[in-house]
């Protein structure tokens, strides 16, 4: 299904230097390079510039239904948000609705407040006072805990305002989307752009889960990030090239993976398209997962594919909600989905086996360390949930 653009009624009123005079030539490269659906170089703001597309984006949505636990009230360019629900329900509705997690009253609690990230503290009190101006924070009053976040075009404006007392502070590029997107689209807006914002609910779940990690990130190594964004593209771009290629013609992309398979591990049909459509759907899970995390750039960028690489074979062994969820798509039973992994990542040719042959495929290159961890010995059977 292609995309469709439907231009707004006005423009975005947002107070940050965007080159104007590239306005309509930036909008029609973006259309063009979604609705072509391939990957083309996108116009990129200078300096601390942030670019807001303003053509709305309307992409093909998850069929998911979400129940919403936060309730979002818009104060002058920001949105407070208050719980409509307790810790212990949304927990029990996050494995339910896995991955569109929400978080819980202690997780903001202890974000923000407690200064603890995933049980660690803020690097340093710079990084508190960074999200705290860019609209990001958490505060108390009468009727319990107000979690605040700001819209696109205020935290816009405010990121340029940041940009230009820090020059190191790399640009991004900012799009909204009307919905939760199918995992394609998720893939191609994380291409195309650096913050993705959704409007109204599904925005507390990107502001928390996404985008102040990401933040989060940059502020550690913002010189670093840019490296980082190219490689991670680049090696996004190739995969998806590959599985639009494997929809048009699996037996053809099975055979040049084949060939490149050492000797006596030939793929047979039915297992390749099997495991085609397992790196399929892990390849955008790995995405998501990356983005909820914060990632050391510095450490990343002298082996970029290396995390992405073994996160994409041990990822169906090693998470129970993402082999879950992959089971539920594909309308098979838990244990048969458990069987099929367990299988992928025992017997030749392994996972790992397919997954080297796909990088060499589409060109990338793996490190040695990374081609040995991928390729050695099998890992642990999978254990079930």
């Amino acid at each position: 299904m292609d995309p469709v653009f439907t231009p707004p009624a006005s423009l975005p009123d947002v107070q940050q230097p965007v080159l104007r005079q590239n306005l309509e030539t930036s909008i029609s490269r973006i259309a063009k390079s979604i609705l072509s659906q391939q990957t083309t170089e996108s116009p990129e703001p200078h300096g601390g510039e942030v670019f807001v597309d303003p053509v709305e984006v309307v992409l093909p949505a998850s069929p998911q239904e979400i129940v919403w636990c936060w309730d979002c009230t818009e104060k002058g360019g920001s949105l407070e948000w208050r719980p409509n629900k307790s810790d212990e329900e949304i927990f029990i509705l996050n494995r339910e609705q896995f991955p569109v997690d929400q978080p819980t009253m202690i997780e903001l609690d202890n974000f923000f407040l407690d200064g603890k990230i995933d049980g660690r503290n803020f690097q340093s009190p710079d990084e508190q006072r960074f999200l705290q101006e860019l609209g990001f924070d958490v505060k108390y009053d009468e009727e319990g805990i107000i979690f605040t976040t700001p819209s696109i075009e205020t935290f816009a404006q405010k990121y340029t305002e940041l940009s230009n007392k820090d020059p190191n502070l790399p640009p991004l590029r900012l799009v909204e989307v009307e919905q939760i997107l199918d995992s394609d689209a998720f893939v191609k807006l994380n291409i195309d752009y650096d913050l993705i914002f959704s409007k109204h609910s599904e925005l507390i779940h990107d502001s928390f889960f996404h985008i102040v990690r990401k933040l989060l990130s940059i502020k550690r190594a913002p010189q670093e990030y840019l490296a980082f964004k190219e490689s991670q593209n680049l090696f996004f771009s190739k995969w998806r090239d590959l599985f639009l290629d494997a929809k048009e013609n699996l037996p053809g992309v099975l055979e040049k993976i084949c060939a490149i398979l050492r000797a006596g591990s030939a793929l047979a049909p039915q297992r390749g398209e099997s495991m085609i459509k397992l790196l399929h759907f892990a390849y955008s899970a790995v995405l998501d997962d990356l983005s909820a995390l914060v990632l050391n750039y510095k450490r990343i960028v002298k082996d970029p594919y290396h995390t992405l690489c073994i996160r994409i074979t041990q990822l169906m062994e090693k998470d129970k909600d993402w082999l879950l969820k992959w089971s539920k798509e594909e309308k098979i039973e838990l244990s048969k989905a458990q069987e099929m992994v367990q299988d992928f990542c025992q017997n030749s040719p392994r996972l790992g086996e397919v997954v080297v042959a796909i990088m060499e495929l589409v060109g990338l290159t793996l490190s040695p360390r990374t081609q040995e961890e991928i390729l050695k010995s099998p890992s642990r059977p999978y254990r079930g949930l």
